[in-house]
């Protein structure tokens, strides 16, 4: 017989062929047996070095969980001796949670060493809430040595916050309920909200001294700039100012990114966000470039974008004035969003209003400033499309990098972008949108 079983003091003895159903640390442990066996499932840090447990489960609790994260939940060790063949773990209670856990990764097998069971934990979409929930894990161990541990099943009770916002604040600030905290450091293993964190997120390089508390500390009162301290205002330039990232794991997501400034409102709010598979461009409609100010302090984008390369980064385009950034909610989503499949093809331009002729010289440019573009759509659904769902954008394309939306009966010289997108969730900003099915570029 193994010398650590002997060491053990005896919870409770079974004789051949029983079956005992004891409390551990947490929950309840069963074990069969067709010998004599002493029993202990408690901790392994329980502070008393002289109790050994047969199958040591220490629990992971109180943990703050951002959105698909994968955390540890229990550490299993086998003080057994013979391998432990086949080892087990599922959630009991998924239903009832407000979370979803997804079991990650259990030792198959467990020599005399310790293993991890870890869970990936996604949240269910609320509003920057913290859900708090019990954990119920059934964990069982089989060995098939002839001198060996008796199977057992226990149950443990673990728990967990999950979160899926970050709020952009300073050190001291109080991080608000259902938020996790930037506040400005370097990009890096972020686990100040939690020791047990496995989130790597920040700057490119530190911005702690550009963050600011507006008001009561709250993620409406918060916020951090994108250009360096000694630049502010000034319009963001990439060759001296960071942008920021986060790692995630690869697959969609629906994204919400609020900026606000509650004492200021001379800002752009224009950010490339890139998950790896396309830049999803976002551009401030509201700023005024002439007078360096915008009609209101805030602006909230929320859109779907890929996660590709296990990261997405946030850089404002160069030229944007003086940008900034409040919070970010990120939900997962198992697929990416539906996009009717339709032919469109220009048609040409008419002259509605205008003097010319509209018929335009060898380049194709047209003199008159009063111009209609015309296109055919054809539907290639099985259903009918909604055409009141159809959109064109329009965005001229200023010398220094910026957008202006244009006069649609009075346009300027210029470069215009054309798109449309068919279909709902349409997101257009100064012309630029993620879900555009025809894009064109003409001279007008």
């Amino acid at each position: 017989m193994s010398k650590k079983w002997t060491r053990r003091s005896a919870l409770a003895l079974i004789g051949s062929g029983a079956g005992l159903l004891t409390w551990g640390t947490g929950g309840f442990t069963d074990v069969t047996a067709d010998r004599q066996v002493n029993i202990n499932t408690t901790a392994d840090d329980n502070g008393d070095p002289t109790d050994n447990p047969l199958l040591g489960i220490t629990t992971h609790d109180g943990q703050v969980v951002f959105e698909t994260e994968t955390r540890k939940l229990v550490t299993l060790t086998n003080n057994i001796g013979p391998k432990l063949d086949t080892v087990k773990a599922n959630v009991q209670n998924k239903a009832q949670l407000d979370f979803d856990v997804e079991i990650d990764s259990v030792p198959n097998s467990l020599d005399d060493e310790s293993g991890t069971v870890t869970a990936t934990v996604t949240g269910s979409g609320s509003n920057c809430i913290k859900e708090t929930g019990q954990i119920e894990l059934k964990i069982s161990a089989l060995s098939t040595s002839t001198d060996s541990a008796p199977e057992i099943t226990a149950t443990r009770s673990i728990s967990l916050s999950c979160v899926n916002c970050l709020n952009f604040e300073q050190p001291e600030t109080v991080t608000p309920p259902g938020f996790i905290p930037d506040t400005g450091s370097q990009f890096g293993l972020r686990d100040e909200f939690d020791p047990k964190s496995t989130l790597s997120y920040g700057w490119e390089s530190e911005q702690t001294d550009t963050t600011r508390e507006r008001g009561e500390g709250t993620e409406e009162d918060t916020l951090a700039h994108f250009t360096t301290n000694d630049r502010i205002p000034t319009a963001y330039d990439a060759s001296a100012d960071p942008d920021w990232g986060i790692d995630l794991p690869n697959g969609w997501y629906d994204v919400t990114m609020h900026c606000r400034d509650p004492s200021y409102s001379d800002q752009e709010y224009s950010f490339d966000v890139d998950g790896g598979a396309e830049i999803v461009q976002l551009r401030d409609r509201a700023f005024d470039y002439e007078n360096k100010d915008r009609s209101e302090q805030a602006e909230t984008y929320s859109f779907p974008v890929e996660v590709e390369d296990s990261q997405l980064r946030i850089t404002p385009p160069d030229g944007t004035y003086n940008p900034k950034i409040s919070w970010l909610r990120f939900e997962s989503r198992e697929e990416g969003p539906d996009t009717p499949k339709v032919d469109i093809s220009a048609k040409g331009v008419s002259n509605k209003r205008g003097d010319s002729s509209g018929r335009g010289d060898s380049s194709g440019r047209v003199d008159s400033g009063n111009q209609d573009y015309y296109f055919d759509i054809r539907n290639n659904n099985d259903t009918p499309i909604d055409l009141t769902a159809i959109r064109v954008g329009f965005a001229r394309t200023n010398d220094d990098g910026t957008y202006k939306e244009p006069d649609l009966f009075g346009r300027a010289d210029g470069t215009y972008e054309i798109e449309i997108s068919v279909g709902g969730n349409l997101s257009f900003f100064n012309g630029r949108s993620w879900n555009a099915d025809y894009r064109d570029e003409r001279l007008c």
